[in-house]
């Protein structure tokens, strides 16, 4: 039988979250404000192989986050070799193959949206886009820890975070996500776990999982779309910087 929201969870509660949390100082210590600031030409491919990287490198605080982001884009656009580590376990080498493979399937698909579209179906979900898109990283790269972590796949069971928060910079055209991408529906869209909004989900009663899986994302996403079947990432900004204030315990 599915979970019941607590009863406190209403559109009313989510949107007073937002008045609260969405807003420019919050951006300024998001990763999403990193690719605007190292973005700023507003030049389609540059800020979605952008997103890219920094959805892949936000693990830990935003001030590591943002030197390994802007480092990597620097490195990338003067044509210098990028230091062996990264950021945490992802490598130099790693990230090189990756920004040389996100620059191919730009051009042999125009875009990288164009490659996602290669396996999505709308109305049934992001899994199988997702699932082609990190089979086009992958193909042909070693499989080390970074390549694998930079490039998740649902079909692992993994709850792709970071992908997840890829696409909805991507693909939302509210509040500040970027809507760079036209063709896929902000209603298939699956929330991005990360450590706040599991905790608001669990004090809320959208899941009672243990495992952060993809089975846990739909889960906790499904309560999301209940209220707002268009748009179920429509508080995803707000909650987790609400948590990142305040917490959810």
């Amino acid at each position: 039988m599915p979970l019941s929201a607590h009863p406190a969870l209403t559109t009313q509660l989510l949107d007073a979250l937002r008045g609260e949390a969405e807003n420019a100082d919050r951006l300024a210590v998001d990763p999403l404000g990193l690719v605007l600031a190292a973005c700023p030409s507003g030049d389609s491919r540059e800020r979605e192989l952008g997103a890219y990287v920094a959805a892949g490198l936000a693990m830990g605080n935003v001030v590591a986050i943002g030197r390994s982001v802007t480092r990597v884009l620097d490195c990338w656009r003067s044509g210098d070799a990028l230091p062996f580590t990264v950021h945490r376990w992802v490598r130099g080498p790693d990230m090189q193959h990756l920004l040389d493979r996100l620059s191919s399937l730009q051009v042999r698909y125009g875009s990288l949206e164009g490659a996602f579209l290669d396996g999505y179906v709308p109305g049934r979900g992001v899994a199988a886009g997702l699932s082609r898109l990190s089979a086009l990283v992958r193909e042909g790269l070693p499989p080390t820890r970074g390549i694998v972590s930079l490039s998740a796949d649902p079909a692992d069971g993994s709850a792709c975070k970071r992908l997840c928060l890829f696409l909805r910079w991507m693909v939302r055209r509210d509040g500040y996500d970027l809507g760079l991408w036209t063709r896929v529906s902000p209603a298939d869209l699956i929330v991005p776990l990360d450590v706040h909004v599991i905790a608001f989900a669990r004090r809320y009663g959208l899941t009672r999982r243990a495992t952060v899986n993809w089975i846990m994302a739909d889960e906790v996403t499904s309560h999301f779309r209940a209220l707002a079947p268009g748009d179920p990432l429509r508080w995803d900004f707000a909650i987790s910087h609400y948590g990142m204030m305040n917490g959810w315990s």
